[in-house]
């Protein structure tokens, strides 16, 4: 979901559950939070999406090659473990 459009946001249900264990500020910043995680504009999720799918897609094609490059040219591992764990 972190990587979805936003608009895909505005039809998402929430729970009766998290209504009442959560502030509506609480799930708003929850909100927040996921949209923005991979960047601060729809552009920004986009062009963080569409490397993501390159790298796989390389991965994928040229297995004997994984390691070069790994996700992106400027992160390392554990840069970008640190980022999916959160």
């Amino acid at each position: 979901m972190m990587v979805s459009a936003w608009g895909d946001w505005l039809g998402l249900t929430i729970s009766l559950e998290n209504l009442e264990q959560l502030s509506y500020a609480e799930i708003l910043t929850h909100c927040l939070y996921g949209m923005t995680w991979f960047g601060s504009s729809e552009d920004d999720i986009q062009d963080y999406t569409d490397e993501l799918q390159t790298k796989c897609s390389e991965m994928i094609e040229q297995p004997d090659d994984d390691a070069e490059g790994w996700p992106f040219e400027d992160s390392d591992e554990a840069d970008f473990k640190q980022k999916l764990d959160g």
